[in-house]
């Protein structure tokens, strides 16, 4: 794990033997602006937390509609679907 383990408070609880898992278990992915990181209705294998920069969450209401619903930011978690 980069920095994340140091800059995130949801970390600070965590004892080295659970650092370590999370750290074995994670793979840093970068995106390029306007880049689609996953698409609404699919599942997502993963957690996903955004590390650095904005993601920009919306809503497809219809063939190239779009309604912005957030901005994700440093520290957000998103594509929560992967632990339920």
């Amino acid at each position: 794990m980069s920095n994340s383990e140091n800059t995130f408070g949801c970390y600070d609880s965590l004892i080295r033997e659970e650092l370590q898992f999370i750290k074995d278990n994670t793979t840093e992915i970068s995106y390029l602006k306007g880049e689609t990181i996953f698409k609404q209705g699919a599942f997502a294998p993963h957690v996903l937390l955004i590390n650095s920069g904005l993601a920009r969450v919306y809503l497809q209401t219809g063939i190239n509609k779009q309604i912005s619903f957030s901005l994700a930011k440093q520290g957000d978690y998103i594509a929560f679907s992967s632990i339920f």
